[in-house]
């Protein structure tokens, strides 16, 4: 169990050969130990957080890529001069006064 102010002062060696840190790191309940627990977790996800956003972005890309052949589509399908000048009025009202 970990006693805060029982152990020699950092960096001092040990009977054991190891630093009063690195036991510190390696006593059960000790902040230091709950830090290289932290890490030791942060760096086991890291290839897993990677793999997810992996899969994340696919289905963003196809969902983006659906909507983006959905856009031409519509846009294909105008036949008209008046319908395709007021759909884009209503994106750029001042689309056509620049052309002036």
């Amino acid at each position: 169990m970990y006693v805060e102010g029982q152990d020699n002062i950092v960096g001092q060696p040990q009977r054991s050969g190891l630093t009063a840190l690195q036991t510190k790191q390696l006593t059960e309940g000790s902040p230091e130990k709950a830090l290289v627990d932290r890490e030791k977790l942060r760096s086991e996800m890291r290839p897993l957080k990677k793999a997810l956003i992996g899969f994340k972005m696919d289905a963003v890309q196809g969902a983006y890529n659906k909507a983006e052949e959905l856009v031409h589509k519509s846009v294909d399908a105008i036949a008209s001069m008046e319908v395709l000048k007021s759909q884009i009025k209503s994106f750029a009202p001042d689309y056509f006064r620049s052309e002036k």
